[in-house]
Formats: C-alpha cells, sequence, structure tokens
C-alpha cells in the first residue's frame, strides 16, 4: 500500500513547515510498517530503496516521529516488489549511499 501523509518540518523556533511525502507499508505476521523511500541508489545493477521507517497518527495522515533506516532491493519494478536485504548487506548499501551523497 502506497499514500502520501504530511510531515512537519518545523523546529519550535520558526514557522511549521509541512511536505507532503509517499509512504508506504509492508505486513509481516499482522502488523503493518510504515516506511518513507528517501532514494533509489543503484549499485552493480542493482536497485534499491533507501528507506526511514515512519511512525504515523491514528488516522493515517501524518508522520508522528521516524525510526531506523531499512534497505530493500527492488525486484520488481511492475509490481514494486521488494526484497528485504540481510543486515549486513543492508549496512554496507547504506554506508555506500552515505558516501555518495558526501561525493555530491
Amino acid at each position: 500500500m502506497e499514500f502520501e501523509v504530511r510531515f512537519d518540518e518545523s523546529d519550535h523556533e520558526h514557522e511549521h513547515e509541512e511536505r507532503i511525502v509517499e509512504v508506504f507499508s509492508i505486513s509481516e505476521s499482522g502488523e503493518e510498517t510504515f516506511f518513507e523511500k528517501l532514494e533509489e541508489y543503484e549499485k552493480d545493477g542493482s536497485v534499491y530503496w533507501i528507506c526511514q521507517e515512519v511512525f504515523l497518527d491514528e488516522r493515517l495522515e501524518r508522520i508522528v516521529d521516524r525510526g531506523e533506516f531499512q534497505v530493500f532491493k527492488l525486484i520488481s519494478r511492475e509490481e514494486e516488489y521488494l526484497e528485504i536485504l540481510d543486515p549486513d548487506e543492508a549496512e554496507v548499501i547504506f554506508e555506500d549511499w552515505k558516501k555518495s551523497l558526501e561525493d555530491q
């Protein structure tokens, strides 16, 4: 499931700024976990989604908190089928992605 939610970027000292972000959910064992896709990252011919877990309000309209980063491997673009990477592989991809940001 993919949908849009509002994210309040205020720092409590300035005016509130909201932006719309796309969020998707993954359901495992009846539990739904929500993620914001931060960026698509290519490495060695594979495509990865760099994401961050987000926590939504009861109405699923606003991000109220952020959690850990998660890296998914895109298996099928048409179906948006993702594979969850093992922690060691995810760490390597995440660190490479961070380094690529520094190089820009």
